[in-house]
């Protein structure tokens, strides 16, 4: 029931609330409709095989701004989109999805990206799955996608397997990786290179491939990998006793859709190098990582690592005009 004190009091607080709004409003100003919630961007397409041409489910698909975000493939076509953080409350920072995003494609091989700005500029999409295989675009601009959905097709996917070791050592650890051999040449691979631009927009898209288990037969695969590009594949090896990655092999492959590199740190062909690492004095130098550097920027290496006797042998060792470099981690100590 309303009494007249209740009805003086809900008027009260009523003005007090209009004279709060009224204290924020400038003089003369007319009080405006909030502004148009702006309407999110989006990049729908369709991730089909190239081989039959049949739609591909549960495929990840990354995009990210070719300034502002990247977008890291790993194993098992595993994706991550990234993009510079966003800052909220003025405390919390979050994951930044304006200039880097991801999604899943559904049962019919439709996926739809959304929340990015810059619709009209230039970003790297990859499509990537551990069956199907992976498939990287660059310069896919969305405004250009707006009536027609981009098309995204999936070739065979590559591999590379690193064979048996030359070294047994129970007490120590093993990885491989991969990197593109560079951005120059995988532009080129695209058929999209301007000679005298100075950037490479496609550095935005990295690889992240490490290994460090093996199958009952001693093999390492790494995969699936989008062919048609050159890679660079590192094999490491680490004891604490090192302190710091040795390198056992390191090889330039280029990949086609479909193929598995076979590699191996017991490569048949070539010579064997043999010998021993000591100091001025004598003593026998253990863990030293013996190299051979050759081919195209002495980017093809050939290691191993010195025993306790500061032993060493080394094959594969190509003919011709080669570099052997040797490297040992030493602890800091103090001067003096």
């Amino acid at each position: 029931m309303n009494t007249p004190s209740s009805t003086a009091s809900r008027l009260s607080r009523s003005a007090w609330r209009a004279a709060l709004a009224l204290c924020f409003v400038p003089a003369g100003a007319a009080l405006a409709d909030p502004p148009p919630k702006q309407p999110l961007n989006s990049l729908s397409g369709i991730v089909v095989s190239k081989k039959d041409g049949r739609p591909l489910a549960n495929v990840n698909v990354a995009m990210a701004h070719h300034r502002e975000g990247s977008i890291t493939l790993m194993n098992e076509g595993h994706l991550s989109a990234w993009g510079p953080q966003e800052t909220v409350l003025l405390l919390f920072t979050k994951r930044n999805s304006k200039s880097a995003c991801e999604t899943t494609t559904d049962a019919e091989g439709r996926f739809t990206l959304t929340s990015f700005r810059k619709p009209s500029e230039a970003y790297a999409v990859v499509a990537a799955h551990r069956e199907y295989g992976v498939t990287v675009r660059r310069a896919v601009i969305p405004a250009d996608h707006k009536d027609a959905p981009l098309k995204i097709e999936i070739d065979e996917p590559a591999y590379v397997r690193l064979g048996t070791l030359d070294i047994k050592d129970d007490a120590a650890s093993y990885m491989t990786r991969l990197a593109f051999a560079d951005q120059r040449g995988l532009l080129e691979v695209l058929g999209d290179v301007d000679s005298d631009a100075e950037e490479e927009p496609f550095s935005n898209v990295v690889l992240s491939f490490y290994s460090s288990s093996r199958d009952k037969a001693g093999d390492s695969k790494l995969g699936p990998l989008p062919g048609g590009f050159e890679y660079i594949v590192t094999h490491e090896y680490f004891t604490r006793r090192i302190g710091a990655a040795a390198t056992l092999l390191q090889r330039r492959v280029r990949l086609d859709p479909g193929q598995t590199a076979d590699l191996s740190t017991t490569t048949p062909d070539g010579a064997e190098l043999t010998g021993r690492v000591t100091l001025a004095d004598g003593k026998a130098l253990r863990d030293v990582n013996v190299m051979v550097k050759f081919g195209e920027k002495r980017r093809d290496i050939v290691g191993t690592v010195t025993d306790a006797e500061g032993r060493y042998r080394l094959r594969g060792v190509p003919e011709g005009d080669v570099l052997l470099e040797l490297s040992r981690h030493a602890l800091r100590t103090a001067p003096g």
